[in-house]
């Protein structure tokens, strides 16, 4: 049992509860045999999910692999929006978000459209990676003021975030290379700044890139933007 299990297990104490796990790809928190009424969703389905994952621009950023013969079959594919495509279905207990939500370009929009999947007083458990120990260490924390940004004028304003995740992101996503800040001058962000502004400019024309982190976070500026 990992880290993750032992904070869903310690937030949900009946196993009938009804769970949605967003992309949960090859490491689900809540596991099917212990949680009978769990479902995944992605934006994509199981098939697409593997394609993605065979080999991207984001893998070969961010120096991530990962097995596609153990990602796990989902059982939603979300259209649209989330309260789009379970307005039919019984609300939830819990959604569980493990490095999710910085990969919404809209992240405020997001928070609003899963409270209408939850039932009253459900809650949306969220982990995620804290920028200092992964590929993010070099890029600035988000900010409230960027968000509601794009809440209020739409999904164009993420082209900075977008230039700042393939100008400052490093190949290397060992926690430890980060903790330990021995021989950080060796992993300095080697961007291609003409394919970064590439882009960049593609957001500003409509074009939407789902596998960036647009959000880094501390936990402190984490902290910070949920009390904004």
């Amino acid at each position: 049992m990992d880290d993750r299990e032992i904070f869903v297990k310690n937030i949900i104490k009946d196993k009938n509860s009804r769970i949605l796990e967003i992309g949960p790809l090859n490491r689900p928190i809540v596991l099917k045999s212990e949680y009978r009424n769990s479902y995944y969703c992605d934006i994509r389905n199981t098939d697409e999910i593997k394609e993605l994952y065979s080999g991207n621009e984001y893998l070969e950023k961010t120096g991530i692999c990962i097995d596609i013969n153990s990602i796990v079959d989902v059982d939603f594919v979300i259209k649209e929006s989330y309260q789009k495509t379970f307005s039919h279905i019984e609300k939830f207990d819990y959604v569980i978000a493990s490095h999710v939500i910085e990969h919404m370009d809209d992240i405020i929009g997001f928070f609003v459209d899963i409270s209408g999947i939850l039932k009253p007083g459900g809650k949306l458990c969220i982990i995620y990676p804290d920028k200092r120990y992964c590929f993010d260490h070099f890029r600035e924390s988000s900010s409230f003021r960027d968000a509601f940004d794009v809440f209020t004028r739409g999904r164009t304003e993420t082209a900075r975030m977008v230039l700042d995740f393939f100008s400052m992101s490093v190949n290397e996503n060992n926690p430890v290379v980060f903790w330990n800040g021995d021989n950080l001058n060796n992993i300095i962000p080697q961007y291609n700044i003409e394919q970064s502004i590439e882009n960049y400019k593609c957001v500003l024309n409509g074009e939407k890139f789902d596998d960036v982190h647009y959000w880094p976070f501390t936990d402190r500026s984490f902290l910070l933007f949920m009390y904004n």
